[in-house]
C-alpha cells in the first residue's frame, strides 16, 4: 500500500480533455495525477521527477488548460518541468539552491 502525503494540490480543468487534480508525493520522488471526479489515478501516473517534490506550479491562469507544470523539489534543489498533457518530464532546472515567491500568470502570488 502507498501512502502519498497530499501537499501541493491543484485541480486543472480542461487539461488532457478530463479534469485533472496534481498531488506532490513529499517522501518520493514522483507527483500523481488524478480524476478529481471518479477520485482515481490517471493513466501514466505517478510521473518521476526530482527528490521530496513540494510544491506544483501551472503555466496558465486559474479555470485553464495548463500545457506545463512546474515542480519544486526540495531534495534534489531543482525544478522539474512535466508536460500537463503528456504525463512526462521534460527536464530539470538544476540550483544551489531555490527561494523566494511563486507568481502565476493570474498575478496571485503565494509566499513560502
Amino acid at each position: 500500500m502507498r501512502r502519498i502525503l497530499a501537499v501541493g494540490f491543484i485541480v486543472l480543468f480542461g487539461a488532457a480533455s478530463a479534469d485533472q487534480g496534481w498531488v506532490a508525493n513529499r517522501g518520493g520522488t514522483t507527483i500523481s495525477a488524478f480524476n478529481p471526479a471518479t477520485n482515481t489515478e490517471l493513466a501514466g501516473s505517478p510521473v518521476t521527477v526530482g527528490t521530496a517534490p513540494v510544491d506544483i506550479a501551472a503555466d496558465a491562469p486559474d479555470g485553464t488548460a495548463p500545457s506545463l507544470l512546474f515542480v519544486a523539489n526540495s531534495g534534489s534543489n531543482s525544478v522539474s518541468v512535466v508536460s500537463a498533457f503528456g504525463l512526462v518530464k521534460i527536464k530539470d532546472i538544476l540550483s544551489d539552491g531555490f527561494f523566494g515567491n511563486l507568481l502565476n500568470p493570474s498575478g496571485l502570488t503565494r509566499t513560502p
